[in-house]
């Protein structure tokens, strides 16, 4: 192998592997932001955001299509945009040489809830169910964090959180219609 081909295989692992830290950080920024956001609410509404685990997204064929077609008819929030950095690219010579980053497609998110009491929130375990061990307990709420890429019709589920049920108003004080933040993400307003 050629010392230009060993070396142009070396910068593109490691465009890759820097877009792939990338594409995590921001993922995780995404997932504390959409907390941040409902424990805000949650404390507006005088209760507490109590996180309850996670949930096994394939332990139902299928049910990624179901949560999204009950973010669209239940609703879904806004939480926002990030655009990764896939590499850098240098200009110039010695004092004057420059770095600028490259930057892939804007990379929207968004989250939405399943209910305990919808057929998905039952078929993936979400109401309470006593044992000899714990006879009382809370039904829980999925939170999906999902991520939606401009010309991409599907968006993908990135995170799912498990809160315990309150009577914090997901539809009533928090959630908008899935149109609207349909229509911020295709205009980049939020």
């Amino acid at each position: 192998m050629s010392q230009r081909r060993f070396l142009a295989l070396v910068l593109a692992f490691v465009t890759l592997f820097i877009y792939l830290v990338s594409v995590a950080a921001t993922e995780e920024e995404m997932i504390e932001a959409a907390r941040s956001m409902q424990k805000s609410a949650h404390t507006q509404s005088g209760l507490e955001r109590v996180e309850a685990g996670t949930v096994n997204i394939n332990a139902a064929p299928g049910w990624p299509q179901a949560a999204l077609r009950l973010a669209r008819d239940r609703g879904a929030r806004y939480v926002g945009a990030e655009q990764p950095v896939l590499g850098e690219t240098s200009t110039g010579w010695g004092p004057l040489r420059k770095t600028i980053p490259q930057q892939g497609e804007a990379e929207h998110y968004f989250y939405s809830y399943i209910h305990s009491s919808t057929p998905l929130g039952q078929l993936i375990g979400l109401q309470f169910k006593p044992t000899p061990e714990k006879s009382h307990g809370r039904d829980k709420v999925a939170v999906v964090l999902w991520k939606q890429k401009l010309g991409e019709e599907t968006p993908t589920i990135v995170h799912i959180d498990l809160v315990e049920e309150t009577s914090f108003g997901w539809w009533h004080h928090h959630m908008r219609k899935f149109e609207t933040v349909m229509r911020t993400i295709r205009d980049g307003i939020p």
